[in-house]
């Protein structure tokens, strides 16, 4: 055969195995799409709540159809705009650590205030409070906007995806618009000047050092906890003590500790405030994301001196694990669950219960807290944390201040998470299989809302520029005017 034939057939039979592994991919990738969205019809408690059958159809049809749909990056945020339409923001959808893994960080620390972003730690070049304009030629209101399509949310929770953004700017920057090892900034100072520095990225050690200096404690709280049950938590709860003013302020970051040591560090806290002679209890759940139930309604127990109630019914759309073959791990125990406690229970969407396993523990503590309690909530205060503020919202005798948290009031999806991982991508998702439809104590409260605060105080741009905690000083404030 003359070399030229055998050339061209090599050639021709090289770009043909290319074409069918492209094809292979892109049809492997679709595949991964139906079996997310055939996880979600089977699975989802309440997939229909904000759209409808023919709706979701027609966008993964569509979806299905994208020519670059076989890139990873493609294929997630295909699977974020799904989550974005079902409007649940506990669908947890994980970027592989390829697409997130970086070495350096974007090298500011930013506040959105009024749909401003504003640099909020001192920087050498650039002043805290500076407005940012842009970052890499991309003006800074775009970039805001096409990262919230990677934080789904409960109905339009806004204050929710503010938060995310702030604390996780680099990871949805790199997302967006790739890595990088400098940032163009284009900004305008306290002056009205405008100004462009090019910034070098950082570690995270930079990051995290910067974002401690941010951080300030009114001077008055020194006293710091000295129990043990602290010390061993302390990335979870911390306690400073006001003991001239009688106050306390227990942060608590996160209900994921096991219960019986949270059940004893409460006791071993509320002892302490008795001996510290505490009357006034500020509670800092903001930017808790949730944890254990059982955690929030032992802390409820210590704050409240009657019965009360936190869910009115339970429902779920299946009562067996969808999809087995791609979960991570075997869920065979919360099955058994599932079954003894709904199949009794029949609805015409699936099964719903009125029963409340751990109604037993919502009873008060024989030694109950009575004094003041106010509890500082967020848009990033999340799932059981959330629940733990209204909670308090339906007790008078507590008071809630800040802004609404980033679930939704009445009712959202919560209860026995199942992770997937997706064949061929390997891109990982969790789903939870349980609606809870929660007590509310004031049914005219809009329901797309999330738990809302009695003392709405927002964080301003005098707060950012002056390193003040708005909220935490309007209740400091409230208590010296009582004293007074």
């Amino acid at each position: 055969m003359n070399p030229k034939h055998i050339l061209f057939v090599c050639l021709f039979l090289s770009e043909m195995l290319i074409f069918a592994q492209a094809n292979a991919r892109l049809e492997a990738t679709q595949n991964d799409l139906s079996i997310f969205k055939a996880i979600l019809e089977q699975g989802h408690p309440t997939l229909y709540k904000h759209t409808n059958k023919f709706s979701l159809d027609s966008l993964v049809s569509a979806l299905n159809k994208e020519t670059n749909s076989s890139q990873p990056l493609s294929l997630l945020k295909n699977l974020y705009k799904i989550a974005n339409v079902i409007r649940d923001g506990h669908i947890n959808i994980y970027p592989p650590a390829n697409l997130i893994l970086n070495s350096t960080k974007f090298p500011l620390t930013l506040k959105i205030i009024q749909n401003e972003v504003y640099n909020a730690i001192e920087n050498d070049h650039i002043p805290i409070g500076a407005t940012l304009k842009s970052i890499n030629g991309v003006p800074i209101k775009r970039i805001i906007s096409s990262m919230k399509k990677y934080i789904p949310v409960d109905g339009h929770l806004e204050q929710k995806r503010h938060r995310f953004i702030e604390q996780n700017f680099n990871i949805y920057y790199h997302l967006e618009y790739g890595k990088s090892k400098k940032y163009t900034i284009h900004f305008i100072d306290s002056l009205g000047i405008e100004k462009i520095v090019e910034l070098t990225a950082i570690t995270q050690t930079e990051l995290n050092i910067s974002r401690d200096q941010g951080n300030n404690i009114p001077p008055q709280f020194i006293k710091k906890s000295q129990n043990p049950y602290v010390g061993a938590n302390s990335d979870k709860i911390s306690v400073l003590y006001d003991t001239k003013n009688h106050i306390a302020l227990l942060k608590i970051k996160s209900f994921s500790i096991g219960s019986s040591n949270f059940n004893k560090l409460m006791d071993q806290l509320f002892t302490e405030f008795k001996k510290h002679k505490i009357s006034n209890l500020i509670l800092d759940i903001r930017n808790n994301h949730g944890g254990l139930r059982a955690n929030t309604l032992r802390l409820m127990s210590y704050i409240t001196n009657e019965f009360y109630k936190q869910r009115t019914t339970e429902h779920i759309g299946v009562l067996e694990i969808p999809f087995k073959e791609f979960t991570l791990g075997s869920y065979y125990e919360e099955e058994l669950g599932l079954k003894e406690k709904f199949k009794n229970h029949p609805v015409y969407n699936g099964w719903t219960s009125s029963f409340d396993n751990l109604e037993s523990l919502m009873v008060p503590t024989k030694t109950w807290f009575t004094g003041s309690v106010y509890v500082l909530i967020n848009g990033a205060t999340l799932n059981e944390a959330s629940d733990f503020a209204l909670l308090a919202k339906n007790n008078s005798r507590i008071t809630l201040v800040g802004e609404e948290t980033g679930c939704s009031y009445d009712s959202h999806n919560i209860g026995l998470t199942v992770h997937y991982k997706l064949p061929h991508s390997g891109i990982q998702f969790s789903i939870n299989l349980k609606n809870v439809q929660n007590y509310v104590s004031n049914p005219s409260v809009n329901k797309s809302s999330g738990v809302t605060p009695d003392r709405f105080i927002p964080y301003t741009f005098n707060d950012l520029v002056t390193c003040n905690d708005p909220q935490l000083t309007y209740v400091l404030q409230l208590l010296s005017n009582k004293k007074s």
